[in-house]
């Protein structure tokens, strides 16, 4: 009997369930099995579902007449053979230790339902803000998204999901019937283990119902007379409450009075500046690696108000031609600005800084030099020169993924729809979409032999996992051309670095070899900038971290 039984109900998303069922299977955990459950798909969707099925036993394959998600998911759990649901939509996608650590949560007794924290992809790129997970909480507003693993026999002991919120707020239903009927503990894991995809207006279910939430919502108080009781007492105790809070404070199992008055700061989250218009696995790392190492909190802001620039060619919003009377004195105004890893897109001639900045790490050596050149520069005395995109396999263990694939094929984003791609002729290959979410790009590619890529991060992230790699071009799209390239290997003190041009030639399996052969990047040199970047990382971590 597996210990966790995962719930998909699928309808008509065929062209994002692969990705869906991929980061099923890439788990760390094995011991799982998914429950799928096709209601009435009039697209692939079955038969997506039926080819997974063939390959992997773990899946099993239910199908329905179109009823809707609340009665798929209650259908589906009733053929659940395991303890432990996790329900799961199949457009969604989970991070490769993701069941591992909620069945760690759950076995170490640490809630009922055991959630965690959450990323926005698809249309844009964020994190979910969600209120802590308490009752008091849970009474005004959804804490959790739909995907939380919890036992079978509360889904039995409260009847499951609830028919009447089919249209919409099914799963804030179900957790509020936990919660208040049976006294159930919710746990957030504080990491990013789950990404809840945004879709098009047109696609998403709770869009289009999100005129019916008001009258859901007045259902629930109905329903659940303890949430307008909660509301009415809210309102009335909140001055207390407010005091009670700063003259108190838990430590442990013990309340201590806080006799002296104390300021009390919050820590604040850092200011991170990236572009984040496109979905993009170099510009993604750079929120993925900043969460994992200091524990803080992480958020986007402007270049005027950032507290550190990391991953990309960022340096060129740092610097303009010329600045007023003001951009000089805000500039003396503002801490300054840590760079930690950037670099120019292009060789750029009299510029001044916008920032004072504070050189922790450089992308590579022709960013370095430009940036010598420059004043109100200060360079760090163990300056690290690396791309910090080299500390991806903190994001994720690949060590136990085997290969599959002779080649990993990785085209820019804007080069995904170029024919020239039909050039590779290469039988044990795959494409990888450079426009998915770090973690399961990163499994993805590990899956490799060898890869190409026309993407710099693409390139980067081959070398911090060994891969031998090796760059190809299909137009002249990329912003900046060779130069970014040029930096980065620049690094590694490569001058010249081997290009396939598939405008000039074809890709064959024999070439795979040549990849082999004229890899330069050895991994002890890849191990040296990686602790390099660790060490002038300018936040302190909570704990010492390893590569």
């Amino acid at each position: 009997m597996p210990k966790i039984s995962l719930v998909i109900p699928v309808y008509n998303t065929g062209k994002y369930l692969s990705e869906t069922l991929d980061s099923v299977i890439n788990q760390t955990f094995s011991d799982w099995e998914a429950i799928c459950i096709d209601d009435g798909s009039t697209d692939n969707s079955l038969e997506i579902l039926r080819e997974y099925a063939k390959k992997d036993k773990r899946i099993k394959v239910i199908t329905q007449k179109n009823c809707g998600v609340v009665t798929a998911r209650n259908h589906a759990i009733k053929y659940a053979t395991s303890q432990y649901i996790y329900p799961l939509d199949s457009d969604d996608i989970i991070v490769p230790d993701c069941l591992e650590k909620l069945y760690g949560a759950m076995m170490a007794g640490h809630g009922d339902i055991i959630t965690c924290r959450v990323m926005y992809f698809g249309r844009e790129t964020t994190e979910m803000v969600l209120p802590k997970p308490t009752k008091h909480n849970l009474s005004h507003d959804n804490c959790l998204v739909n995907a939380a693993l919890f036992r079978k026999s509360d889904f039995e002991k409260i009847g499951g999901y609830d028919t009447k919120f089919n249209l919409a707020l099914e799963d804030y239903d179900f957790w509020l019937n936990m919660v208040v009927n049976l006294g159930a503990q919710i746990y957030r894991i504080p990491e990013i283990l789950f990404y809840y995809r945004l879709k098009d207006q047109a696609e998403a279910r709770n869009f289009q119902h999100c005129a019916e939430h008001a009258s859901l919502k007045q259902k629930m108080a109905q329903k659940y007379p303890a949430i307008k009781r909660q509301h009415v007492l809210d309102k009335l105790t909140w001055p207390i409450r407010k005091i009670i809070r700063f003259l108190f404070r838990i430590d442990g199992n013990r309340v201590k009075i806080c006799k002296t008055i104390k300021i009390r700061f919050k820590r604040t989250p850092i200011n991170l500046f990236y572009f984040n218009s496109v979905s993009n696995f170099g510009d993604l790392l750079n929120i993925d690696i900043m969460d994992k190492l200091p524990h803080y909190s992480v958020r986007q802001t402007n270049i005027k108000h950032a507290d550190i620039v990391a991953i990309g060619s960022l340096l060129q919003n740092v610097v303009c031609k010329k600045m007023s009377v003001p951009q000089k004195i805000s500039r003396y105004v503002h801490t300054p600005l840590i760079v930690y890893g950037s670099g120019f897109i292009h060789d750029t001639e009299n510029t001044v800084p916008v920032r004072r900045l504070d050189v922790r790490a450089v992308r590579g050596q022709l960013s370095l030099a430009k940036l010598k050149s420059l004043k109100h520069v200060k360079l760090h005395k163990d300056l690290a020169i690396a791309d910090p995109g080299l500390l991806a396999p903190l994001l994720t263990d690949v060590s136990h993924i085997q290969k599959k694939y002779d080649l990993g094929i990785i085209p820019h984003y804007v080069d995904k729809d170029n024919p020239l791609l039909n050039k590779i002729n290469v039988k044990n290959a795959v494409v990888l979409d450079i426009m998915q979410p770090p973690h399961i790009f990163l499994t993805q590619l590990a899956q490799c032999r060898t890869v190409i890529s026309s993407a710099m991060h693409g390139l980067i992230a081959a070398d911090a996992l060994g891969i031998p790699n090796m760059r190809m071009t299909l137009s002249d799209n990329i912003t900046g051309g060779d130069y970014k390239y040029n930096d980065y290997y620049s690094a590694f003190g490569i001058t010249e670095h081997a290009v396939i041009n598939l405008r000039q030639r074809s890709f064959s399996d024999t070439d795979i070899n040549t990849i082999k052969k004229m890899y330069q990047i050895k991994p002890e040199q890849v191990r040296q900038k990686q602790n390099e970047l660790l060490k002038v990382f300018p936040y302190k971590t909570k704990d010492k971290i390893c590569l």
